[in-house]
């Protein structure tokens, strides 16, 4: 579920196990001045989720910052409509 912090800005978190440690994960969403999102450190879109998104706006950007938020990314971008992306990660 996405949690506002300020105007334009959210965050989801979700259970997340490595190496059979739980240390969870959070996405952060931004609406920008063109009402499209961007999704920082996605997370696994759920229909909640998706449903919550869709009601702010168009995903159109995902940054994954690292390797290991790329292994979610994945799996965010196919719940996703074309969304923008780097080449080498697409």
């Amino acid at each position: 579920m996405l949690r506002q912090l300020d105007n334009n800005l959210w965050v989801a978190e979700q259970p997340l196990k490595f190496m059979g440690l739980p240390v969870g994960t959070r996405m952060t969403v931004i609406r920008l001045a063109d009402n499209s999102l961007l999704l920082i450190s996605p997370i696994a879109i759920t229909p909640e989720i998706k449903q919550q998104l869709n009601s702010l706006g168009t995903v159109r950007y995902l940054i994954a910052p690292n390797l290991f938020h790329h292994y979610i990314w994945q799996t965010a971008k196919k719940s996703i409509s074309k969304p923008k992306s780097l080449p080498h990660l697409a």
